[in-house]
């Protein structure tokens, strides 16, 4: 319940109005999911060609998930956002498109237990 909670809370206090849907608002939202999804996913395979085990039970499936679940890019994303953008429109619009990266969370949750990844081994 934490998580729900800290992600209306997020919403409530970023101070962004929800008109300030638009054309930054799906890049952000887009440069969240696909980088953290292939950044973590790819460094994490290229650790293991270079030698580094996986944890144990982790396999790409996993490797997946974890990197939808670094895409919620709640505080960082607010943050850069608050300081890379000096007209209001495109601050709305970059703002709404890290809030709206928090929805990630439930498409991960959705997808790990439709896969069923993560559950131990029997």
């Amino acid at each position: 319940w934490v998580d729900f909670g800290l992600f209306f809370f997020a919403f409530a206090n970023a101070g962004v109005p929800l008109t300030g849907i638009g054309p930054m608002t799906w890049l952000i939202l887009g440069s969240l999911v696909i980088g953290k999804v292939l950044g973590v996913t790819g460094f994490a395979l290229l650790a293991q060609k270079l030698g580094f085990p996986l944890p144990d039970r982790m396999g790409f499936g996993e490797l997946v998930m974890a990197g939808l679940v670094a895409a919620l890019g709640l505080t960082v994303a607010l943050f850069v956002a608050s300081e890379a953008f000096v007209d209001a429109e495109l601050l709305g619009q970059a703002k709404m498109g890290a809030l709206f990266s928090g929805f990630v969370g439930v498409v991960a949750v959705v997808i790990g237990r439709i896969a069923g990844i993560g559950r131990a081994a029997e």
